[in-house]
Parts: C-alpha cells; structure tokens; sequence
C-alpha cells in the first residue's frame, strides 16, 4: 500500500495520467473524458507525464487519423475491464478486433512503438488495456513476442479482488482526491509493478524494504 500513497503523493508526475485536461465530474470528483472516442490534444500532450513525450510531427501524424481512429475507438466499450473482457485470442468477437485495428493504426505513426501506443490506448480505454513498457515487461517476464493483454488479463483475474481493495484503500485515505478517484484497477496494477522494479529504486529506495 505504500507504494501506491507514494506513486500517488505527487512526487510521480504519472499519477496526473488519467486525470490532466480532463474536467471532474462535479458530483463524483471523478476525471471525465470530454472526447471518449477521439484523441485529444491533452491526451496526446499527458504522455509526457509517462515519461514517453510525442514530438510535434508524431503529435500531427496522430490527430491526422483521428476520424479513423475514433470510428474503432467508438466500437469499444468505455466501462469494459480487462477482467471482464473475452480471451484476448478471440479476435473474430468483442472488442479485440477494432482494439487489434488501433493498434495498428497508432503503430502506423512514426515514433509510436509499442510503449506509446499502449499508452495512448490506456488514456482513452484505462479499465481495458494494460499499458505496457520495459518495467512492467522486466516485472511480469514479458518477452516481445508475448501477448501481453492475454498475460495482464490472466494477472489481473487472479489478483482482481486484491487490485480492488487497493483501490478502496487508497480512495479513502484520499477521500476528495481526484486522481485517486479516477484510477482503475488495471492501473493500480501497472503502478504496483512499475515502482517495484523501478520507481521506488529510483527515488525512494526505504520503500523496497516494505516491497522486496
């Protein structure tokens, strides 16, 4: 749980993510996202709080294909976790196929590889897919050939009611904290794995005595 109040202090620009350009839902406090179905120019620019900043021509090569883009992002379900969701293998059903389209669309950006990519497609669907990058690959055994969203899917299915109550946890110490509120449980999942193996080596070395 540590790892998760020390991700979420303020000290990991990471923890704006979900939250930055978006308003709150006034009852909720929860970040609402204006343009579900289309990138932003604040989801594009939220990146570099990831640490993986575009560049004004990636930035362009990406809002350029936002009429595509939006047509596969309008067939995906906003409210779908990857818990709930089919067998990533299943590409003939549910939403891997347009998931599987925008993949490939984003990857079709110069300078989009797999770790931006994945994280584009989190900003706009965070419950449904797993961002991906070498910490969470060095935390998990990913290879690059492996299908990290089956892997993730199995992780979080076996943890889901665990991720959950760190969710509450960390929701009640932070009761009108926006950012907290808007995280889902995929999400604290990445955040748990990526200061294990790097953030809390990084910057806050006492914490691995509660992590190790």
């Amino acid at each position: 749980m540590r790892a998760l109040e020390s991700y979420s202090s303020g000290r990991y620009t990471g923890s704006w993510f979900e939250s930055a350009g978006r308003p709150s839902d006034p009852a909720t406090g929860v970040p609402v996202d204006p343009s579900p179905s289309r990138f932003s120019i604040e989801d594009l620019l939220s990146l570099a709080l990831l640490d993986v900043g575009l560049e004004p021509k990636t930035m362009i090569g990406l809002l350029d294909r936002n009429a595509e883009i939006a047509s596969l992002l309008g067939r995906i379900d906003p409210s779908l976790s990857l818990a709930d969701a089919p067998d990533p293998r299943e590409e003939s059903e549910g939403p891997w196929v347009p998931a599987t389209q925008l993949w490939k669309v984003l990857r079709s950006v110069p300078q989009v590889g797999r770790t931006r990519a994945s994280k584009l497609m989190a900003r706009k669907r965070p419950h449904l897919i797993p961002i991906f990058d070498r910490h969470v690959a060095e935390g998990l055994g990913l290879t690059k050939h492996d299908n990290d969203w089956l892997i993730v899917q199995q992780v979080v299915r076996a943890h889901d009611q665990r991720l959950a109550e760190l969710l509450f946890e960390l929701q009640a110490i932070h009761p009108g904290e926006g950012r907290s509120r808007g995280l889902s449980r995929l999400r604290i999942l990445d955040i748990v794995i990526w200061m294990r193996v790097h953030g809390a080596r990084q910057s806050d070395p006492d914490l691995l005595l509660e992590l190790d």
